[in-house]
């Protein structure tokens, strides 16, 4: 079926599209019926998606994302954009103290410089000739940069760029690493469709993989933690970790010139730098969502390192044996 735009969220809560709904935590796409693996769940005309270009950080994004919201003719958003939520939780809309409860200080300071960034390319961009000669608040830029953190989706362009997209309706599938559904571009270049890779029953929620997330990445920059995620470690953890990546880190396999103990010695110097940690104490009724998120996070990071730990001490045995 055909989701027709820009009227998307009226067509879909209506009798129209017969086969899946909007529906899930926090939000999500759920099967109305048994759909089959191959079946195209839904396809969405590109001209209805709003095309951030190839721009490589989510402030650059961000200008892209105010300017159709404040154009002053050609207006071909303003049902998607009325829709998208005012409160999202990642670092980009994250105060100070929020911030405080991050992990580590390597996290810390590289929210901080992503952040630092984003005022710079505010103070820089945001120009009112750019918005339909409307003054952008700071407030609104930051969550302009946080949707676009959060919702964008990368399509691989038949010339082998990779664009970024916000896409109506698909930018609503949550996530899951091991989801074998993909949201793809058509062969004639029209229409982004959203692909089931296996069976879907009746009442599923139809998810997506953002990639291979990591419990760091996933709070920071998507405000959420994959329980899938809690299985290994932290991301600012991983062997060979840097700052400058973008999320999703790509983790390598260990050097083969790395042994065991060396990569045991330095994970329990992780471990214990971790417990030891001094972090404020959360205050349970008045925390906003980032600062309780942030201190989840923290406390699955030390059971994610103790679990590394313990399983290379298993490993270090059977090799002894």
């Amino acid at each position: 079926m055909k989701v027709v735009l820009p009227s998307l969220f009226v067509a879909t809560r209506s009798q129209i599209n017969p086969s899946v709904e909007l529906g899930g935590d926090p939000r999500g796409i759920k099967a109305l019926r048994p759909m089959e693996a191959g079946e195209v769940v839904v396809q969405v005309p590109v001209k209805e998606a709003m095309n951030l270009g190839t721009t490589s950080t989510a402030a650059e994004a961000a200008v892209v994302l105010l300017r159709e919201k404040y154009r002053k003719s050609r207006r071909r958003f303003d049902a998607y954009l009325k829709d998208l939520p005012k409160d999202i939780v990642n670092i980009y809309t994250s105060t100070a103290e929020d911030l405080k409860y991050l992990p580590t200080d390597e996290l810390k300071i590289l929210a901080q410089t992503r952040i630092n960034w984003t005022q710079h390319v505010f103070r820089t961009r945001a120009r009112p000739a750019l918005f339909g000669g409307k003054q952008i608040e700071e407030e609104e830029f930051h969550w302009a940069t946080a949707v676009v953190a959060s919702r964008t989706l990368s399509i691989a362009a038949p010339n082998g760029d990779v664009v970024k997209y916000l896409i109506p309706f698909l930018d609503m599938a949550n996530h899951d690493e091991r989801s074998k559904h993909k949201v793809v571009l058509a062969a004639d270049g029209n229409e982004f469709r959203l692909v089931c890779g296996e069976a879907v029953p009746s009442g599923s929620e139809i998810r997506i993989s953002y990639g291979s997330l990591a419990m760091d990445e996933a709070a920071m920059y998507y405000g959420f933690i994959p329980d899938t995620a809690k299985e290994r470690l932290c991301a600012v953890d991983a062997f060979g970790w840097t700052p400058d990546e973008q999320p999703p880190f790509g983790r390598p396999a260990l050097p083969t010139n790395r042994s065991l103990s060396d990569e045991l010695d330095r994970l329990e110097v992780r471990l214990l730098a971790a417990r030891n940690e001094s972090r404020p104490v959360i205050p349970t009724d008045t925390a906003s969502q980032a600062a309780s998120l942030f201190g989840v996070l923290a406390n699955e990071r030390v059971k994610a390192l103790e679990k590394s730990v313990n399983s290379l001490k298993l490993a270090m045995e059977k090799t002894e044996l």
